[in-house]
């Protein structure tokens, strides 16, 4: 075996690999324990160190909270979920990150909600952290989001109503 005090694990993996006998796993717990080298530095961390942790995470925490603002969601509200999906053969700058937009229906805690995308469909609960406030409201109709044709021409006058106008056809797709 190796020189050292390695611990109850490497130690029992150490006597394993050269030798076998009945019950050498406790044999190997009970000298671990009464090692006073393996006690001494296995026994955790020291008092002033432990003190030490715990204000160096308070500092973390308090400069971390500097940072975030809470938000909260009121129930109705629509709210988007970031659901990350990668689609072959696209570029993630073309891909949608989120989805939605959801309604929220009850606020658990602070972080968590339960969101649903239509009455039929399967509740999520979700953290705050992946969710983001919809600004605007889906659009009931597809022609809202369609572009029209231009100004009319039909109302002005002047030279302009005897020309012939150009007929204005919808693309293949939207027929």
């Amino acid at each position: 075996m190796t020189g050292g005090h390695l611990g109850f694990r490497k130690t029992v993996e150490q006597v394993a690999r050269r030798a076998y006998w009945t019950g050498y796993r406790s044999d190997v717990q009970r000298f671990c324990r009464r090692c006073p080298d393996c006690t001494k530095y296995h026994c955790g961390a020291p008092p002033l160190v432990r003190e030490q942790l715990g204000l160096v995470s308070l500092r973390s925490k308090q400069h971390y909270d500097l940072r975030v603002r809470p938000i909260t969601y009121s129930e109705g509200q629509l709210v988007w979920v970031y659901h990350p999906r990668r689609r072959v053969g696209r570029s993630p700058k073309w891909q949608r990150w989120y989805t939605g937009p959801y309604v929220v229906e009850k606020a658990f805690s602070d972080v968590l909600y339960r969101v649903r995308r239509s009455p039929k469909a399967k509740p999520m609960i979700v953290h705050v952290d992946k969710m983001k406030t919809c600004l605007e409201p889906p659009s009931s109709s597809a022609d809202a989001d369609r572009p029209t044709a231009g100004p009319s021409l039909e109302s002005s006058d002047g030279p302009l109503d005897d020309r012939p106008r150009r007929e204005i056809r919808r693309p293949a797709r939207y027929r």
